[in-house]
């Protein structure tokens, strides 16, 4: 039998044995919590009772506050196991904090809180080395997609020092956005890309062509320079350039 229904039931039982009933009660009560008699009027209740009254007050008060660290204790260890996924802690590191800090004291209450407190820590670490990550994932689609500054420029989270799990989906979809932009128009991104090497070819060409200096350069350095550039002026205009369109 539960202690809370023995200390229901004594209420038939004669004053005596209610009296030990209830203060049974309490000192298992007392133990779960891990307090002890604070004022004089508990510290009678407990060791010197003369009222059955102030002794079952006693109890219900303390099975009151059972109840509701009870209640506290589940919510916060739900918390704490969405916590330890996110921050990948091992199950072995788990079952050794829980096991350390079972019970309804307001040690464990205390001891959970801090759990917490210091995954929460974790989390926005976490999070912070993701967004980085994903900013720079994003860059490279950008960069890949030929997207216009002022376009990057609007995308407002990719500015924001608000480093929440919030922020981060918000980076995801973008990236999925592009990742799915960039593989409906491979091909084109692809000749732009192409289209780019061979135009940055020949601006370096041009650019050499203009070097005074590159005729006093020995070897066959000129006729490959100009085969290159010949070579560069037939295969660009073969290149397509379509324009890219705006982003989704």
């Amino acid at each position: 039998m539960r202690a809370s229904s023995r200390v229901r039931s004594c209420s038939v039982l004669p004053s005596s044995k209610r009296l030990k009933l209830l203060r049974q009660n309490i000192a298992k009560l007392l133990d779960e919590l891990e307090l002890s008699p604070n004022t004089s009027f508990e510290h009678d209740v407990v060791y010197d009772p003369e009222s059955v009254s102030a002794v079952k007050c006693y109890s219900d008060e303390l099975e009151r506050l059972k109840t509701a660290n009870m209640a506290t204790v589940s919510a916060l260890v739900s918390q704490l196991q969405l916590l330890w996924d996110r921050v990948d802690v091992s199950q072995e590191d788990r079952c050794q904090f829980l096991a350390q800090n079972s019970g309804v004291s307001q040690r464990v209450v205390h001891s959970l809180k801090e759990e917490i407190k210091r995954c929460e820590h974790l989390k926005r670490e976490t999070v912070e080395r993701e967004v980085s990550k994903a900013r720079a994932e994003l860059t490279e689609l950008w960069d890949k997609c030929y997207v216009s500054q002022s376009e990057r420029a609007a995308f407002a989270a990719f500015f924001s020092a608000d480093m929440t799990e919030e922020l981060l989906e918000v980076h995801k979809a973008a990236i999925f956005r592009f990742k799915a932009s960039y593989e409906r128009h491979r091909d084109m991104y692809d000749k732009l890309a192409r289209r780019q090497k061979l135009w940055a070819e020949y601006l370096d060409l041009e650019h050499r062509a203009n070097n005074t200096d590159r005729y006093f350069n020995r070897g066959c350095n000129l006729l490959k320079e100009e085969k290159q550039r010949k070579k560069l002026i037939v295969e660009l205009p073969k290149i397509e350039h379509r324009p890219v369109c705006s982003h989704p």
